[in-house]
């Protein structure tokens, strides 16, 4: 894949990072959920009536088995939220992280979305790879979905630090590619 880069600095946001607390499900076109493998079985997920009570079982709970979900809100136009398993434990070398974040970019670009939601789990975002692992996203979406501009970190189930940092360090790391403004609101 070859990834295009700008000549020189950017002069305006090309992407916008909110870190919330609150989540406002209409705000993204489309949301993600990596949840860690755990006690619920999907059917248990699929039946939930709302994204926030999706968010609460899994975010407690995580899932049992690690096949990616899609869960479709129908009193709305445009929201849907995909349930995907981050095995970042499992990966045994690089080179299968990097096939799930082929995957995962692949999946994402295909939507084209311009305002994204992500949520990871208090213990993904805390894993030791969670600054580099978020980096190596942003540039792979920003580089495959040109309508991307806003990208929304949910942090509901735990302090926001680490997520802050993340983000700053993606800012920091892709401050020659993109313009990146980190916003942290409750």
């Amino acid at each position: 894949m070859i990834k295009m880069r700008r000549e020189e600095p950017p002069t305006e946001e090309d992407l916008h990072i909110f870190i919330k607390d609150k989540p406002y499900w209409g705000e993204c076109d489309f949301w993600v959920m990596f949840y860690p493998h755990g006690s619920l079985h999907s059917r248990e997920v699929i039946h939930a009536k709302t994204f926030r009570d999706i968010f609460a079982q899994v975010s407690r709970q995580g899932i049992s088995d690690s096949q990616t979900l899609l869960y479709v809100d129908n009193s709305s136009e445009r929201d849907s939220l995909y349930l995907l398993f981050y095995p970042e434990t499992r990966f045994k070398k690089e080179e299968e992280w990097e096939q799930w974040l082929d995957n995962l970019v692949a999946l994402l670009a295909n939507t084209y979305p311009k305002a994204l939601g992500l949520y990871f789990g208090e213990e993904i975002s805390r894993t030791q790879n969670m600054k580099a692992r978020l980096v190596c996203l942003i540039d792979r979406l920003m580089a495959e979905n040109i309508a991307l501009n806003s990208l929304t970190l949910l942090n509901i189930t735990q302090s926001g630090e680490h997520l802050v940092e993340s983000a700053e360090y993606a800012r920091k790391s892709l401050r020659d590619q993109y313009n990146i403004a980190v916003n942290v609101a409750s």
